[in-house]
């Protein structure tokens, strides 16, 4: 009856009404073709206020009033009739109000997502102290993707065999507690379907609480690398992607074609105003275990390209901002990260430092799991597969390196998987890595 009364609301307004965009005033984005620049809050909060929805018809009109609707439950039709005004005024999303009335989670009396509360005031650069910086593979954090198996006739492909498979809304609110409780200031995420994605998980169960960056990558699923960005921090943010680059590969042979399966994505970090970077962090997730051809098994060959590249990449950034430019990538690595020699060149060439390693009290190599994995009728294999990795301008400035364990429903840490059907009960395959940075030594610049 509710999505009845909806459409009769939106049928009853004139055509002319239907037809919206929005036309900001100034541009939000600059920058060249894959890299964006993103203004600190405070500059960003200048410019939304110069953005004007209008109607574009034969130019700009008035907006349109929705007729009032007068039916027995009036309490039930408001927030309908402020979703008719929510698409009259342009914008994109129904409001949570709405959403929550369709919503599985709210039907059986489950919070669809915390509350927003109201956005937090921009914070002063010197105040801030610390900075907790997380890398989390979210598994599969889809609303439109189907499930893909390798495609025999296309050796290193996929095939797509199913519709939509969006990952259910338990999981969804699970690792968005994970970040809000653990107050991340800045998220690196794997597996993340697309921009709209990530803004529906921040809008429902983050509560806003963040900036969002995704910039498209070369998956043929469309699990793509992410960040979140608190909307407090007075940061000057530019994203950047090398998705672009570029290699002869020596398996498949044929004309060049693009190195990175997702793609290597960096955040510029700078305090507003400045052109120097306060830090620079990469997002990365590399070419998975699974076999290319017979060739390259476990396709350690194309993996051990993709993490020189990095290397040489990482080289381009001190060339442009300084040889001890601070710098740290995030993610999943795809392979036990401190122990194969696929990842030497992060270490040797990229001079970088596992941050469990560079904190005082290092984790054991238990507590360094972050991955589990449980073949059919095979042992489980325990691994390291995520880290943030940090360069020698950070080490110091490094104060704690955790893996987040999952907890069972009175609080208690739940131990690692033993089984798959273990594993089934966590939110993702993976465990989040957190990383507790001394943020005043950083601003002081006290290593370069």
């Amino acid at each position: 009856m509710l999505r009845s009364l909806l459409a009769a609301l939106l049928l009853a307004l004139p055509l002319s009404a239907q037809v919206v965009s929005v036309k900001p005033s100034v541009p939000l984005l600059t920058g060249a073709p894959g890299v964006i620049s993103f203004p600190a809050p405070a500059l960003a909060a200048d410019l939304a206020s110069s953005i004007t929805p209008v109607l574009q018809i034969a130019g700009p009109a008035a907006p349109v009033p929705v007729p009032a609707v007068s039916v027995p439950g009036a309490q039930a039709i408001t927030p309908l009739q402020s979703a008719a005004r929510t698409f009259v005024g342009g914008l994109r999303a129904i409001p949570p109000a709405l959403s929550g009335l369709f919503d599985g989670a709210a039907a059986v009396g489950e919070p669809v997502s915390p509350v927003a509360a109201p956005v937090a005031p921009v914070r002063a650069l010197e105040a801030i102290k610390q900075l907790k910086v997380g890398s989390y593979n979210v598994e599969n954090l889809f609303e439109q993707v189907g499930a893909h198996v390798p495609d025999p006739a296309n050796p290193g492909k996929l095939k797509r065999i199913s519709d939509a498979q969006p990952k259910p809304e338990w999981k969804l609110r699970e690792e968005g507690k994970i970040i809000l409780e653990n107050d991340l200031d800045i998220v690196t995420l794997a597996e993340v379907e697309d921009i709209q994605a990530l803004e529906d998980f921040n809008r429902r169960f983050l509560g806003g609480a963040y900036r969002t960056f995704l910039i498209e990558g070369n998956d043929e699923r469309g699990i793509d690398i992410a960040f979140l960005v608190k909307k407090d921090l007075p940061f000057d943010i530019e994203q950047r992607s090398h998705k672009e680059e570029a290699w002869v590969d020596p398996v498949l042979g044929g004309a060049p074609r693009r190195l990175f399966s997702r793609d290597l994505t960096s955040l510029v970090v700078r305090a507003p105003g400045k052109s120097e970077p306060l830090f620079v962090l990469f997002g990365t997730h590399y070419k998975s275990k699974r076999d290319r051809d017979a060739h390259d098994p476990e396709s350690v060959i194309m993996r051990t390209a993709q993490v020189q590249r990095t290397a040489e990449i990482m080289e381009r950034y001190r060339k442009e901002f300084g040889a001890n430019v601070p710098m740290m990538i995030a993610g999943d690595f795809n392979g036990a990260v401190a122990e194969e020699a696929a990842y030497t060149p992060l270490f040797a060439a990229a001079g970088l430092t596992d941050s469990f390693d560079a904190a005082p009290n290092p984790p054991s190599r238990e507590e360094r799991i972050t991955h589990t994995y449980h073949p059919r009728g095979g042992p489980a294999h325990y691994a390291q597969m995520d880290a943030v990795l940090v360069s020698k301008s950070l080490r110091a400035a490094v104060q704690s390196a955790t893996v987040y364990r999952y907890k069972n429903p009175d609080g208690s840490e739940r131990l690692i998987p033993k089984t798959y059907e273990e594993r089934e009960l966590n939110p993702s395959d993976h465990f989040p890595l957190i990383v507790l940075f001394d943020f005043a030594l950083i601003l002081a610049g006290v290593f370069r």
